[in-house]
């Protein structure tokens, strides 16, 4: 569970050790936050641990598929298997994420890719809007707009570049009011080619002022 905040990768533990046989926890996270010593909010585990846990029953109940193939590997009409295939067909979990061998299927696993796309979609439309807004910033009067080709490029430089969201964050703003690179980065495109550049540059050339327009940026430091 890399990249988790503390108390969620604690929870995720908890978890692991409180759910039932079949993979089933009944979500309390009250007592979950009490025994792990964290404090925790509901809507933020279930974005944190969204690629490992299916929440259920109007959120009350939470599946973790991994766990079958972790403690069971195939289930078979055995009697060790017997209870935990009785309790995922007791709430329909086994015809959902159950296949006919006894594995989870790739459905389950498609979901989790699914849930971790959408929300590096969401990130990369968060850093379009940051890199329209600095852009604008230096010419009001541009016609540059978020595009699909766009959003696209910006996850990749998530995805497959894999640079941290904050690190993308910081370099925007340097880059685009930079005075050599504002006339060339103008597209998400060109921030992925030349973001190793513009990373080791903004290490030797750091912007010491805040931009007028906007007072979220503080003094600059390594990135």
């Amino acid at each position: 569970m890399k990249g988790l905040q503390t108390p969620y990768k604690l929870l995720w533990l908890y978890i692991l050790d409180e759910c039932d046989h079949a993979g089933i926890w009944h979500v309390e996270l009250d007592i979950a936050a009490l025994r792990i010593g964290e404090e925790l909010n509901q809507e933020v585990a279930i974005e944190e641990l969204g690629s490992h846990i299916v929440p259920f029953d109007n959120g009350e109940k939470w599946f973790i598929a991994d766990f079958i193939d972790f403690q069971y590997g195939e289930l078979k009409e055995s009697n060790v298997h017997k209870s935990v295939i009785k309790q995922l067909k007791k709430y329909r979990l086994y015809e959902e994420f159950m296949n006919p061998s006894g594995r989870v299927k790739d459905k389950a696993k498609d979901k989790d890719k699914a849930k971790d796309k959408d929300k590096e979609t969401e990130k990369a439309e968060e850093l379009c809007k940051m890199f329209l807004l600095e852009i604008q910033k230096e010419d009001p009067y541009t016609t540059a707009k978020i595009s699909k080709g766009w959003v696209d490029d910006m996850e990749k430089l998530i995805r497959i570049d894999n640079r941290p969201f904050e690190q993308v964050e910081r370099i925007i703003p340097w880059a685009t009011h930079d005075d050599f690179w504002a006339a060339n980065i103008l597209s998400p495109k060109k921030l992925r080619k030349q973001f190793d550049q513009l990373v080791a540059k903004s290490k030797i050339y750091p912007q010491k002022t805040k931009h007028p327009q906007d007072p979220r940026y503080g003094e600059w430091e390594d990135i």
